[in-house]
């Protein structure tokens, strides 16, 4: 999961070449497409990995491309269309359990994914907040905590990995590494 985000992360500044000569719509739906490709398709080698980069670079894409230049409209159209679509999938069963669409991750969890996502933009759009110069430095240049947590997560196994093995109870294990993490 997290060599997925790695990947992605890296290949930003490709991906940035490529929107200064194609509509970030266009490029976005391309994405789409090839998740909906892929979903039925299994892969002999590296399926998870596969489909997994392909689902989460959309929602990157999605961030990075409309992080505060989307307008509310053309996010509650978003909204609607796939929240609608996510109650008939869990009414219907289709998207019952969600986990068989994560691992690997498939249209109907891009789908799931972007109706949260949309509807948690809606909400936080009406909420003003102060922006920070450091933050939204990281945001404009598309470093997103994906990134952050990649660095984080291989410093705290560097640093943890001869001792933590002595460590027998979980909750001290998920301590520690919660305090690391901070």
């Amino acid at each position: 999961f997290i060599s997925v985000y790695l990947i992605i992360s890296i290949s930003l500044p490709l991906q940035r070449k490529v929107l200064d000569h194609i509509n970030k719509y266009v490029y976005i739906s391309i994405w789409i497409a090839m998740v909906v490709a892929l979903s039925f398709v299994t892969f002999p080698v590296a399926n998870l990995e596969i489909k997994n980069l392909v689902v989460y670079n959309v929602f990157y894409l999605t961030g990075f491309c409309c992080y505060r230049q989307t307008g509310m409209k053309s996010t509650a159209v978003v909204a609607f269309m796939t929240v609608a679509i996510t109650f008939y999938g869990f009414l219907s069963g289709i998207m019952i359990p969600m986990q068989n669409h994560k691992f690997p991750a498939d249209y109907l969890f891009l789908i799931f994914g972007l109706a949260w996502l949309s509807t948690m933009a809606l909400i936080l759009n009406s909420i003003k907040q102060k922006r920070y110069g450091l933050l939204d430095t990281w945001n404009k240049n598309g470093y997103y905590l994906y990134l952050y947590q990649t660095i984080t997560f291989s410093t705290i196994v560097w640093i943890t990995h001869r001792w933590i093995g002595m460590v027998d109870s979980d909750i001290v294990k998920f301590s520690i590494y919660f305090a690391l993490c901070m």
